[in-house]
């Protein structure tokens, strides 16, 4: 998930692991 959709850039590793 690139950054706007939910802040990839600020923290990827949550975003990561809540896409998944």
């Amino acid at each position: 998930v690139p950054d706007g959709a939910g802040g990839w850039l600020e923290r990827p590793a949550s975003i990561a692991l809540e896409d998944q």
